[in-house]
């Protein structure tokens, strides 16, 4: 590849078509941005927070593709070199590929958390398990780009401008080994994983029962939700692929909004994270300057025995605070 080869690619869409990317890039930012102000706010952070940072990371990295769709609509026409168009192509598959790995290594770790709470409470309270996630972190950057870009100067990837999506991706038709490899340890793989662990945690919460029920579905609810809503953002892509495997190529405009419903996904983490995780809810609201304090409600269930406590925790304003209450189930 000759990256001193400049080429001139003119899109398909309108220029009009630029306000959606412009949208999503701005929407990405805030929203990243301010979950790593929140993440910096709190205290205690555990080791699902350490994920949640990763896939932070990850969600920026979005930014620069969706931004270069958004000029590309508005000038109407762009000068890529071979190399430069493969880097934005790559940047897109690492941000997409680390996003799925983080998500299997998010519903692993919460897997181990409910099936041996106890061992996984002593655990994720050493240096060696919180190094194991660090690693796993960095790993799943490093392995996508490492994969990416071997494959890339082996000449067995290759990136093309898609005047239809207004963007670089890989070109199937190059080699389609290397892209059905890819696929595979990068979709098929970690889906099926993802699904077999998403499982597992939901019938595991079917079997329970009072308090342990309770605290699994607590446990787990921040994790069923963001891999929950990653899946269904991808939903038109998947569509997309079982049109293209009978035969068939969706109109450039399904395509186009395929990729930009794929890469919005990476503007939900906040609002995932402030519905679902009290002590996010509880930074956030302190980094607006909003004066709120947890309280700890302990409930007692009348038909245990027993009287086992379940200890909730509430997010309510400072003028409303109360004594901690005692109720009757």
């Amino acid at each position: 590849m000759n990256s001193s080869v400049w080429t001139l690619h003119y899109p398909s869409l309108p220029a009009a078509s630029a306000l959606l990317p412009i949208m999503i890039a701005i929407a990405i930012l805030i929203n990243n941005v301010l979950v790593l102000m929140t993440f910096k706010k709190m205290t205690g952070l555990q080791i699902q927070h350490y994920f949640m940072i990763g896939l932070t990371i990850a969600d920026l990295m979005t930014v620069l593709p969706v931004s270069v769709t958004s000029f590309i609509l508005l000038s109407r026409k762009i000068w890529l070199t071979n190399h430069l168009c493969a880097m934005l192509g790559i940047s897109l598959n690492v941000a997409i590929e680390m996003t799925t790995l983080m998500h299997t290594a998010m519903s692993a770790e919460k897997c181990l958390a409910i099936s041996s709470p106890l061992r996984h409470r002593s655990l994720s309270h050493s240096k060696w398990f919180r190094r194991s996630t660090n690693m796993s972190i960095a790993f799943s950057f490093l392995f996508p780009a490492i994969i990416n870009f071997l494959l890339f100067f082996a000449n067995l990837v290759r990136f093309i401008f898609s005047p239809a999506i207004t963007t670089c991706v890989t070109d199937q038709s190059n080699n389609i080994i290397s892209t059905l490899c890819i696929g595979v340890m990068f979709t098929f793989l970690p889906m099926i994983m993802q699904i077999i662990t998403q499982v597992y945690m939901l019938v595991k919460v079917k079997k329970q029962r009072g308090v342990t029920r309770k605290q699994t579905i607590k446990a787990i609810k921040t994790v069923v939700l963001t891999v929950g809503v990653y899946w269904l953002f991808w939903l038109p892509v998947a569509c997309q692929i079982g049109v293209v495997l009978f035969g068939s190529l969706p109109p450039g405009w399904y395509r186009f909004l395929a990729l930009q419903i794929v890469q919005a996904n990476s503007a939900t983490s906040y609002i995932i994270y402030y519905t679902s995780l009290p002590n996010f809810k509880l930074s956030s609201d302190r980094l607006f300057g909003k004066r709120t304090r947890i309280i700890h409600v302990q409930q007692f269930n009348a038909s245990d025995q027993n009287q086992t406590a379940i200890t909730s925790i509430r997010i309510v304003p400072r003028s409303a605070l109360v004594a901690p209450v005692m109720v009757s189930m």
